[in-house]
């Protein structure tokens, strides 16, 4: 199998995409931080009913914690946050123009305004699951 890069007629160098040439390698950066920050809150609240589940439930125990709630403990809601947070902190550190350049061009172009469009409406989906999540597990545990 073999894989083409578009250089846009530019011959590669090795500080290429560190010199700011190529500033969609900084925007796919950021979404596979974020393809990877809601996978990890979707590991964390999946539901876990069934008894074919057990290995999921022993999972998030040992990766957050879970307390009897269902919740994470405190060192899973600190994994949950400050990890994510830290990666995407480095990443605007370290590609903070490139990232604002491929930014306006993505946001430039209809098609861009479509994706940019999808991917805020699959974050805000999540994080809507996630909290009716958290909310269905504290009325569970409230109630009992």
């Amino acid at each position: 199998m073999s894989v083409e890069v578009s250089t846009h007629g530019k011959e590669l160098q090795g500080s290429s995409v560190l010199s700011g040439e190529y500033p969609q390698y900084a925007l796919l950066l950021v979404l596979f931080w974020l393809l990877g920050t809601m996978l990890l809150w979707a590991f964390a609240f999946y539901p876990v009913e069934s008894a074919d589940a057990a290995w999921l439930a022993r999972a998030r125990q040992v990766c957050f914690g879970m307390s009897a709630d269902g919740l994470p403990d405190g060192g899973g809601w600190l994994l949950l946050t400050l990890a994510p947070l830290f990666f995407l902190s480095a990443v605007i550190v370290a590609f903070g123009s490139e990232l604002s350049t491929a930014m306006r061009v993505l946001l430039s172009e209809g098609v861009g305004r479509v994706v940019a469009a999808i991917v805020l409406l699959t974050v805000v989906g999540e994080a809507l699951w996630v909290g009716n999540s958290i909310n269905d597990r504290m009325t569970l545990v409230s109630a009992q």
